[in-house]
């Protein structure tokens, strides 16, 4: 879409259905006053991922992006015109509040009905209704209620804004009335992408941004198809670029932000609504987010990753993923314990993309449910890399602006003794070098990490703006081959302990018994 909606978004409302796009644009123009111009994006560049809750704290929700000063931000969960977001048309202000020019993408239109709960109100009809004393105060609104994802860019100029349908989700249309949700629509991705033209390094190859929401009431296994979905399309575009270049040197960069709502874990396991499909056995001892490092982000990667002498601490490891992927994560364990086709498999491979999240999976917690008192916690939100590297925070980006620490601080996003701070404190107090920061302070402080060690910050650390936590990173762009920047020792499973032992305790045990019922009937038969 080119034409810009910042005067028609009504006529544009009117007739919305999903999987439309909506465009703001509210970048200075070129000339103005304003420090925001249109100014290219350099080689390094920061990016910003978050579930803004509906964007029902609006007024927190622009603070904190106004502090990160980030250059793309990837935003889930935006509403227009519903009640439980006072009626805002939130990708709008948005753009409005950031200067920044903003594609959004509708994946429902949220039916208003008594049966919607106050949390979930979108209209006059839901609970607490406007006839009711309860909502006799509230203010009235009528036309059309939308909810869906957004991507922003405060500098360069987005292309090709495209909505990719999920092949694999709930069918709301049938379904919504069943989780008092009656809308229309489905979920959907958004891709948009960023040309050499403008990145100051104009060889630069194109930079592909996806934001996802994927289904919350299914199972992993649904989800695993949508990021396939996803990793499809980055196949068709690798191929598509290798035509056009006849060449394989230089490969597109993609970023995957979303909010994969990996939360089949814990007591989620026995809830039928959020863990509907056999993962919800199968993957016990491990949260989802390990999971699917384990053996989808991970599958076929070993390749990539270096070798390891036989006299190290690390074979021992290093030698049981290599079992594990030669006897646990192949083809047919796909085909037949998980009920994924050689076509499935062949969409969801990272052989080529080689995406990777460099947190840790386990102890990076980027949502912790307050109505479940901590029992529901875990890493929701991604950022998946491909021909991407983690930079620390320090370094220059073109002029762009630092994070504003102080502000973060002030609006309580970020807490004074948490790591975020103290890593933002360390590179920006005092201007020594890394090595003399790093000799300066006590080994035990994290902060001394070049590089934060999930590789991203969160802010809303408290859950003040939303119900998700927010990652912010910087991020440098290869021009060769992902596999150049791919992790050397493979992406990051985790390096909790507990989480390792409970993990190996859940595998022994099945062995252990059935080595035992072996054992006794070798004896008896003996």
């Amino acid at each position: 879409m080119s034409h810009i909606d910042n005067d028609n978004d009504v006529a544009k409302l009117s007739e919305m259905n999903a999987g439309d796009l909506l465009h703001y644009d509210y970048r200075p123009a070129q000339g103005s006053s304003s420090t925001s111009t249109h100014t290219k994006v350099s080689d390094t560049f920061r990016v910003v991922q978050w579930n803004i809750e509906r964007g029902m704290r609006l007024d927190a929700i622009i603070a904190d992006l106004k502090a990160l000063n980030a250059d793309f931000i990837a935003l889930q969960e935006l509403d227009i015109n519903c009640r439980r977001s006072n009626y805002v048309n939130i990708p709008k202000e948005l753009s409005r509040a950031l200067q920044a020019e903003l594609y959004f993408v509708c994946e429902f239109e949220e039916l208003d009905s008594p049966c919607r709960s106050a949390q979930n109100a979108v209209g006059p009809q839901s609970q607490p209704s406007q006839d009711s004393a309860a909502g006799a105060g509230q203010k009235a609104h009528t036309g059309r209620h939308f909810h869906g994802n957004a991507i922003l860019s405060r500098r360069a100029t987005l292309r090709e804004a495209t909505s990719i349908p999920h092949t694999t989700t709930l069918h709301w249309d049938e379904e919504g009335l069943e989780f008092n949700e009656p809308r229309r629509g489905y979920r959907s991705a958004l891709r948009v992408r960023v040309d050499a033209a403008e990145r100051t390094s104009p060889q630069m190859p194109p930079l592909y941004i996806y934001c996802c929401h994927f289904e919350v009431f299914c199972g992993a296994l649904t989800r695993v198809r949508q990021l396939a979905d996803c990793m499809a399309d980055m196949q068709r575009i690798l191929r598509l670029s290798s035509v056009l270049s006849n060449a394989n040197a230089r490969q597109p960069a993609f970023l995957v932000a979303g909010d994969l709502n990996t939360m089949a874990h814990g007591i989620v396991r026995f809830s039928r609504r959020y863990a509907n499909d056999r993962l919800r056995l199968l993957s016990v001892g491990e949260t989802e987010a390990c999971w699917l490092q384990r053996k989808v982000l991970s599958r076929n990667m070993q390749s990539f990753e270096r070798g390891c002498c036989p006299f190290s601490y690390r074979y021992p490891a290093y030698l049981a993923s290599r079992m594990h992927q030669l006897l646990f994560n192949n083809k047919w364990v796909w085909r037949y314990v998980y009920g994924f086709s050689d076509a499935e498999l062949e969409r969801m491979s990272n052989v080529k993309l080689c995406l990777y999240d460099i947190a840790d999976k386990a102890k990076s917690i980027t949502l912790d449910s307050r109505d479940y008192n901590g029992f529901v916690r875990g890493k929701f939100d991604w950022l998946l890399l491909s021909n991407l590297k983690p930079q620390p925070f320090r370094t220059q980006r073109g002029g762009a602006q630092p994070v504003d620490l102080a502000a973060l601080e002030k609006c309580g996003s970020i807490s004074s003794t948490s790591y975020a701070a103290k890593y933002l404190h360390s590179i920006q107090d005092g201007g020594q070098d890394d090595e003399a920061r790093a000799a300066a302070i006590r080994p035990d402080e994290a902060s001394y990490k070049y590089v934060p060690e999930d590789g991203y910050l969160l802010f809303n650390e408290n859950y003040t703006a939303s119900d998700h936590r927010g990652l912010v990173m910087t991020v440098s762009q290869n021009s060769g081959q992902p596999k150049e920047v791919y992790p050397e020792y493979g992406a990051p499973y985790t390096t909790c302990r507990a989480a390792l032992g409970f993990f190996l305790l859940t595998r022994a045990i099945p062995v252990a018994a059935v080595a035992f019922v072996v054992y006794n009937r070798l004896r008896v038969a003996s």
